[in-house]
């Protein structure tokens, strides 16, 4: 079992993964290298469905706006979908049973047909799920903003699970990964950002502390 395991969240964002940090004796240390802060923009006049790839792009979507009750609600699934359902907005598409974000952006595609949608999103957004639409059918406003806060580590820890690929690049902006250590991608773009530093890691085929877990569990 390992002994030091590294993630570029909150620690506030991963209290699951502590509890089975302290279970399995596993040094935790949790800390991101992003800073968020919002975006002034406005809506166009009219659009068929709104797609929220994050919680974090739904928290700045509602600080100036709230979702037209006209519109269908998308989400990428996991943490989004609960938070739009704790608010009590019903999800027409949920990402979260469709596999790889690929097979999402597939999915949505499909069930979307000719329909124009919304996607609130971070001034480095990828537009992983978009990116194969039209151009007249997809609409980005830029809510929020995100900065990249690159911060020396002092540990070395045997596992590093990084969640974005803007965290890989405050990562490797002040730390280099040590050679006998293990890396973890939460997903495909975190994935390719990583091979873009000579790094082969093991990608979650679902982006989940509970899946991260059970992957750490084997290690």
């Amino acid at each position: 079992m390992i002994k030091s395991l590294f993630i570029s969240k909150h620690s506030s964002e991963v209290l699951e993964l502590q509890q089975f940090a302290d279970a399995n004796e596993i040094q935790l240390e949790a800390k991101s290298f992003l800073k968020f802060s919002p975006v002034d923009f406005t809506l166009p006049s009219s659009f068929d469905v709104i797609f929220f790839g994050s919680p974090r792009a739904l928290i700045f979507y509602q600080s100036r706006y709230s979702i037209p009750q006209n519109v269908q609600i998308a989400s990428v699934g996991g943490k989004t979908t609960t938070l739009l359902r704790s608010m009590g907005y019903n999800v027409a598409f949920n990402g979260e049973n469709h596999g790889s974000i690929s097979e999402v952006a597939k999915s949505f595609q499909i069930w979307l047909q000719d329909r124009k949608a919304l996607f609130p999103v971070s001034t480095k957004s990828l537009g992983t799920i978009s990116k194969g639409l039209p151009s007249d059918q997809a609409i980005h406003v830029e809510c929020y903003k995100t900065e990249i806060v690159p911060l020396k580590l002092d540990t070395e820890f045997d596992v590093y699970v990084f969640t974005s690929p803007s965290n890989v690049e405050g990562y490797f902006g002040e730390n280099a990964i040590p050679e006998s250590s293990a890396v973890i991608a939460w997903g495909e773009s975190t994935q390719k950002k990583l091979d873009s530093f000579d790094i082969v890691p093991i990608t979650l085929d679902e982006p989940s502390l509970q899946h991260l877990q059970e992957h750490l569990s084997k290690m």
